[in-house]
């Protein structure tokens, strides 16, 4: 394989110190949607069907089907799109997840820990996805700083329309006040927005970032805002477009169907689009990661795509995780970035000589900029995969969870 912009052959990723299984798939639903992070004694994962908590070593403590995890709650029985995060400013973890496909009852359910423990108290909120009953609220991500826990969606009725914004008071959810203050805000430039999980315990500000065009007359960008202001007015700003003269194609799921080839099958898997998946915020810097699809012209794989950015937008490098030469696609990568610098993006891979299965690659600090070492599949699929329910698209995915352990801030 080759990483970096560079394209030269690097070290291999480190192996794991342990290896556990997580939580399986029940086979009702898709895509699976699986998410997951670590507290200081705990680790928790989720899909579309369940949550787990668990303890460090890898042992259930508690599994609980998702609409029991909210219930008594208005949505409890129509959730979907697990995201979750541990604060480790605050000690509590961070849960978000959509509810109903209806525009008439859409919503989004926002669930916070009393404290660092997962299997005690949790505050849970549902807030409605439209006031206007015209769309769905679907496709959820959030970030959080000291003041705002930022939940981002897309607004959807066949297709994604345009993106949203709920800015809440961080106080106001983690004191479970009686009434919680928050800001909706509508974005008509982009959708799939990705607000920034804010590692520098002081920083006043979230970042926003989206996906602006893998080929714009040779090259690709992103677009970088933020939210500043006071924590009861806030305000969105456009930082500006960072871009690289690599250009790549940015894929419709809806329209150009699946891609990603596996195994024992003809059927591909959908890899559904270039959108980011997540970003970090840390040491004053940007980074986040996505996959895209090359070559422009013509796409035949797909390949993770990884920046470094100043928060004003300069890009202090990027990367790649491709495979011209042995076909191997990668898709669905999550960057997470240690107190060191030290960086992983976990991410799948997919080929047609093996089934699809879970990788990561591993970049330490003092690394040549711009590179990643070469992956390590920690995780090998065990079998063909077409799940559709009579749809028309494979979805294996549609994200993964990629984070540091708050225990020593250095551990992935």
């Amino acid at each position: 394989m080759n990483a970096g912009h560079g394209l030269t052959q690097k070290d291999p990723s480190p192996v794991p110190e342990i290896d556990f299984q997580g939580l399986d798939d029940s086979g009702t639903s898709i895509p699976q949607d699986v998410n997951g992070s670590a507290g200081p004694d705990h680790l928790m994962v989720t899909l579309n069907t369940d949550v787990r908590i668990m303890d460090k070593g890898g042992a259930p403590l508690n599994t609980v089907q998702t609409g029991a995890f909210w219930q008594g709650i208005p949505g409890a029985a129509g959730v979907f799109d697990p995201k979750i995060s541990y604060d480790p400013y605050a000690d509590r973890w961070i849960f978000i997840m959509c509810s109903s496909g209806n525009p008439l009852s859409t919503l989004v359910m926002v669930g916070v820990s009393e404290t660092s423990d997962p299997t005690a108290n949790w505050y849970l909120y549902s807030f409605d996805g439209d006031p206007n009953d015209l769309m769905f609220f679907d496709y959820p991500n959030f970030g959080f700083n000291k003041k705002w826990i930022v939940v981002s969606g897309n607004m959807v009725t066949a297709t994604p329309q345009f993106g949203v914004l709920y800015i809440f008071n961080k106080e106001d959810l983690y004191t479970y006040a009686q009434e919680i203050e928050y800001t909706r805000l509508e974005v008509e430039e982009g959708t799939s927005l990705i607000p920034s999980v804010v590692m520098d315990e002081e920083e006043e500000d979230i970042y926003v970032v989206n996906h602006a065009g893998g080929d714009v007359s040779g090259v690709g960008y992103l677009l970088l805002r933020k939210i500043t202001g006071d924590v009861s007015d806030p305000v969105f700003e456009e930082i500006g477009f960072s871009g690289i003269p690599y250009p790549w194609e940015e894929w419709n799921y809806f329209t150009e169907g699946d891609f990603a080839p596996q195994l024992g099958s003809d059927q591909k898997i959908n890899t559904i689009d270039a959108r980011y998946q997540n970003l970090v915020f840390r040491n004053n810097k940007l980074w986040c990661a996505h996959h895209i699809y090359i070559p422009v012209e013509d796409p035949s794989r797909t390949a993770i795509q990884w920046w470094e950015l100043d928060p004003d937008g300069t890009i202090l490098q990027w990367g790649r995780v491709d495979d011209e030469e042995e076909g191997m696609m990668y898709a669905f990568p999550t960057i997470a970035v240690n107190a060191k610098e030290d960086i992983m993006i976990g991410f799948g891979i997919f080929s047609a000589e093996q089934y699809a299965s879970a990788v990561y690659a591993f970049r330490y600090e003092d690394d040549p900029a711009g590179t990643l070492r070469d992956p390590y599949q920690y995780k090998d699929g065990l079998a063909p995969y077409y799940k559709t329910f009579g749809g028309a698209r494979n979805r294996w995915g549609d994200y993964t969870s990629t984070v540091v352990d708050p225990a020593n801030d250095l551990d992935f």
